[in-house]
Order: structure tokens, then sequence, then C-alpha cells
């Protein structure tokens, strides 16, 4: 235990760590009462010359806040980190096809596209324009929207990557 005393509680980030297509409105609380949050939005751990928190942040792009909170008489706050994911946005299968396959960066496609192909194997799917084509393999079953040959989706979210030589699109979310 820090100090041997008592322990400000740590502060509550809401919405917590996701991926998000759209701003949110970001709140910091603390349970401990009379409590002061510190906080940062680089990624950096909070001190006593951070920002105070007064109102909800808005954040509209990638973005790690991290908040601790310091009571009189108390020991600091454990430090609360949330991470907000916003995804690389394309326009066309062609660009999603040329983007890199490093199976971490999020990509957000925003052309719409059409089924040609699934099967229950990994939940596997294939899209394609009408000028080049991918697979989703959503072993996960991210992907819970019912969908037919022939169907139209349009934002699907999800990371890349690369087996056998070819290029697969991972979903992250049944966000279309």
């Amino acid at each position: 235990t820090p100090g041997g005393g008592d322990m400000t509680a740590t502060p509550v980030i809401t919405p917590g760590t996701g991926v998000y297509t759209t701003p949110q409105s970001v709140t910091i609380t603390c349970s401990t009462a009379g409590a002061t949050i510190y906080y940062t939005t680089d990624g950096t751990n909070p001190v006593l010359t951070s920002s105070v928190y007064s109102a909800p942040i808005s954040v509209t792009g990638s973005t790690t806040i991290k908040a601790m909170a310091v009571a009189p008489g108390m020991d600091p706050s454990y430090v609360a980190t949330a991470v907000y994911t916003y995804p690389v946005v394309l326009q066309s299968v062609t660009a999603l096809r040329q983007a890199p396959a490093d199976n971490t960066t999020i990509y957000q496609l925003n052309a719409e596209v059409y089924l040609s192909f699934q099967q229950a194997f990994r939940n596997q799917k294939y899209f394609q324009d009408d000028q080049a084509g991918f697979l989703v393999d959503d072993q996960a079953g991210v992907i819970t929207t019912p969908l037919n040959v022939g169907d139209g989706v349009e934002g699907l979210v999800g990371k890349l990557s690369e087996y056998g030589g070819m290029i697969q699109f991972i979903p992250t979310s049944n966000t279309f």
C-alpha cells in the first residue's frame, strides 16, 4: 500500500477503452468525497500539475486518457487508463488491399461492398466492389448480422492480416 495510509479511490473513466467511430463525451468520476481528479490526454501519467477534470472531455480521434485522484489526508489513487481507438477510414476495396496488413491497425471501409460468397468454416465471407475483393476471416463470430449472397454493406471495421500470402480482413465489430 503506497504510503500506508488510506488511499483515494481509483477514478472511473466512462465510456471505457474501445474502438469508436463517432465522437465520445468522456466523463471521469471518483467515489472518494472531496477528491480532485487530474488527467492527461497524451498517454502520460498525470501529476499534480496536470489538467484538473471539471467537465466531460470530447474525444474525436485516437486518444489515451489517464486519470488519478487526490483527496486531502489520503494517498493518491492508482492511475486509471482508457484508450480510444478510431479506425483509419478507407474509401475503396483497392485502398484496403494496399493498406498495411499488420494485424494491429483498425480500418473502416466506407465503401459499399457486396457479399459474393460465405461459408460456415471460420465464418468466412468474401466481399467485393466493382474493382477488387477481399476475404473476411471471422473465426470469432464478430459479424452477427445475418447476410445473404448479394447483400451490400458499408462501414466494415476490422484489422488486416496475411495468411499464406493472402490478405484477410478480421472484423473487430458488427458495425456497418
